[in-house]
């Protein structure tokens, strides 16, 4: 099933169980007196469907949580599309996939993980508007049961035992880490973070010191996407004021078409530079192999941007249908360059089921207004600066 899909499916489904189950949750709820204080003495169960890149922003709490309980086992429910995120960052004892392909297969996979972690200790839910992962942490019957308050699905009030309210404008990051401190434990720093993968990155020989580019995101918010106009323009005025630097660019295999049109137009302006499409062709644990040793990254809001920072490559990034204060958390000593204009209608992602402009970019074209691009810097540990001209 594609995007809509699923989402139309959660929507719906997920309503229908959560008005079923909600009265009789509470009803449960005051007989049973179960302890909802935490102890966590046994399995804890993550839950992220879509959104690859939410497990770099919140890898803080989830190392956390894996230094803070080192005896509970610590499983992740995700779909074919976040594992490989998931595996990346090395957290897990177990990965479960629910198959997205089809609704028979969605509800047969389902089944068969909810009967694995039936009863586990802890279940934490980082899907913020999913209704149907509310319900399936409910069927796990776990002790306790963690997840986001949104004011367009109040009934969550019902079906989980602990609440972390969510609001479109906080930092999403530190979002995440209030399940940590609810829980007990305490997040990874950010050295911690960048020496836990590292640690378990194979960067035997590998190239470094050239620019990494990542052109694609996740299919959850496409909108986010620079053309090859955009990316041209970028990268050109960018070596020609630098030295001579090889150029790769990472991402999917859906991405693949994409850089290969912006390689060839590059090519043929800087003959000189050696440009490689590495696109689909290397899973993510390889990619973030290469990304770990080059010495600039250019993207857009993305799993590979947020690895970057992690890693410590400095970055240059560009912002439209997502708003760079809710997602970025300061880091002392990091440097990068954020191009964002926001506009009456941005952010919408997350915020709106659909773009109010249809696709359209608006807010990404802004950016390129009077062949301009519009910079707000970032330094070691401050917020955002006031607009600089490149």
């Amino acid at each position: 099933m594609n995007i809509d899909r699923l989402q139309k499916a959660d929507w719906f489904i997920g309503l229908f169980l959560a008005a079923i189950f909600a009265p009789i949750t509470r009803l449960l709820g005051r007989l049973l007196q179960r302890d909802h204080d935490f102890k966590v003495s046994g399995t804890i169960v993550v839950m992220k469907l879509l959104g690859g890149g939410n497990f770099a922003l919140a890898m803080p709490m989830l190392l956390g949580l894996r230094k803070s309980f080192p005896e509970s086992r610590l499983i992740v429910v995700v779909t074919s599309a976040t594992a490989q995120f998931a595996r990346s960052i090395r957290v897990f004892d177990e990965v479960l996939v629910i198959d997205t392909r089809s609704i028979v297969g969605l509800i047969c996979s389902a089944i068969k993980i909810l009967a694995s972690i039936f009863r586990a200790d802890t279940v934490l839910d980082l899907e913020i508007h999913s209704k149907l992962t509310t319900c399936f942490g409910l069927f796990t019957c776990a002790r306790n049961r963690l997840g986001f308050f949104t004011n367009d699905f109040f009934l969550k009030e019902y079906l989980y035992t602990h609440l972390v309210f969510f609001h479109p404008n906080a930092l999403r990051p530190s979002l995440f880490e209030q399940f940590a401190l609810i829980m007990g434990g305490a997040p990874a720093s950010h050295d911690e973070c960048k020496n836990h993968l590292l640690k378990n990155l194979d960067r035997s020989g590998t190239q470094s010191g050239g620019i990494a580019v990542g052109v694609g995101c996740s299919d959850l918010g496409i909108v986010r996407r620079l053309n090859t106009t955009q990316w041209i323009n970028i990268l050109a005025a960018f070596l020609k004021k630098t030295d001579k630097r090889d150029i790769v660019f990472l991402g999917s295999g859906a991405d693949r078409t994409l850089a290969q049109d912006i390689t060839t137009q590059l090519q043929g302006q800087f003959p000189h530079i050696s440009i490689r499409n590495l696109c689909g062709s290397l899973a993510l644990a390889e990619s973030l192999v290469v990304l770990a040793s080059q010495s600039y990254f250019f993207g857009i809001d993305s799993a590979l941007l947020h690895f970057a920072r992690i890693l410590g490559v400095p970055s240059e990034s560009f912002w439209g249908p997502t708003d760079p204060h809710t997602l970025l958390m300061p880091i002392d000593g990091y440097r990068e360059t954020i191009h964002y204009k926001p506009l009456m209608c941005s952010p919408c992602i997350h915020v709106a089921e659909r773009p109010p402009c249809k696709g359209r970019n608006i807010c990404i074209s802004s950016l390129f207004s009077n062949e301009e691009v519009p910079v707000r810097e970032v330094l070691v540990n401050t917020s955002f600066l006031p607009a600089q001209k490149a």
